[in-house]
């Protein structure tokens, strides 16, 4: 019976996804005791996986310091961040597929302007949009970019932030059709459009990534989302775990 600490949040989709891919696998093919409490992506890591005696570790962080703390405990490791370190075994959700399939859709709904709205300062959000951007280019489109921090921070009061997204917003051509980086971004969009009595999707067409089913039912209208197959990559990092814990000479599935 091998011990698994999952370092993954349980505070997004995203996460669940990966957990529920955990999940299947330990239960159809892996003789696994798995270990995991309620945690976000940008949490530290907590006190019981340094004191424990774990055979492997599924990890997820934002931040690649993090995972390469949790490396650094010697012990067989899948990372799920998003800023992976070079030396890890990884296994990353297709970013540019996403990108590539939210261009599109967008195209073949007859759209002719675009937009993005980045996550400044995280490889995803940049991967996103490079590659919206390529697959419009190669359309004969061009895109407008917003880089913005989201989430509450120091940087800016929530308003401020909220007049510089409406201002951009308002300042595309229209009809336009907009990816967000993720899901809550979108939604924030949407909420912006709203009060700029912006009619969506005929005026602003909004997509998001990730498809955390709770927030896209909230929105009004209900939001669009390119959804990654989290299952199979919480799949394929146990496999592979099964694999990193299995002594010589022993077959990799129970």
């Amino acid at each position: 019976m091998y011990r698994v600490a999952l370092l993954i949040e349980t505070s997004k989709a995203f996460g669940r996804g990966l957990l529920a891919g955990v999940g299947r696998f330990a239960r159809l093919h892996g003789q696994w005791s798995t270990f995991v409490d309620e945690r976000g992506l940008s949490d530290p890591i907590p006190d019981w996986v340094e004191s424990g005696d774990f055979d492997g570790i599924i990890a997820r962080a934002s931040r690649r310091e993090t995972l390469e703390h949790v490396l650094g405990f010697g012990i067989p490791t899948i990372c799920l961040g998003e800023e992976n370190p070079i030396s890890a075994i990884s296994v990353m959700n297709d970013d540019e597929a996403c990108a590539e399939l939210a261009a599109q859709h967008l195209l073949e709904r007859g759209f002719s302007n675009f937009g993005f709205l980045g996550h400044r300062g995280f490889v995803w959000s940049d991967v996103r949009r490079d590659h919206f951007q390529r697959a419009l280019a190669l359309a004969g489109r061009d895109c407008n970019v917003l880089e913005a921090s989201i989430e509450t921070t120091r940087e800016a009061p929530w308003y401020q932030r909220r007049e510089r997204l409406a201002t951009w917003i308002a300042g595309l051509p229209k009809p336009v059709g907009i990816l967000a980086c993720y899901d809550s971004a979108a939604r924030t969009i949407l909420e912006v459009c709203r009060d700029l009595d912006l009619l969506v999707p005929e005026q602003v067409a909004v997509l998001g990534v990730d498809n955390d089913e709770v927030l896209c039912d909230l929105c009004d209208p209900p939001l669009t989302s390119v959804a990654p197959d989290t299952e199979a990559i919480g799949m394929r990092a146990a496999e592979l775990l099964n694999q990193l814990m299995a002594p010589a000479g022993e077959t990799l599935l129970q």
